[in-house]
């Protein structure tokens, strides 16, 4: 599964809901990628996201792939559209 979501936050993505993301991430046993641009990366690592540096208005797509694969993509659509 996939989706796409543009960054609100005008911290951006920065530590506090990166480790929640993370968290939520590790709940689930399927394969989570974030993607921005070129990049892709594994959505239950920490430093990972953080290397992104995701800011306010950047596009990433997420995707899922595996077992419980579309409540993970909901799980994590929930954080990234709410990330204070």
């Amino acid at each position: 599964m996939e989706q796409t979501f543009t960054i609100q936050n005008p911290s951006g993505m920065h530590a506090r809901p990166a480790t929640n993301l993370v968290k939520k991430a590790n709940t689930y046993p399927c394969e989570i990628k974030i993607i921005k641009g070129e990049e892709e990366i594994d959505a239950k690592n920490l430093i990972s996201i953080l290397g992104l540096g995701l800011k306010q208005g950047e596009t990433i797509t997420v995707i899922t792939k595996g077992e419980q694969e579309t409540e993970a993509l909901a799980a994590i659509s929930e954080i990234i559209k709410t990330v204070e």
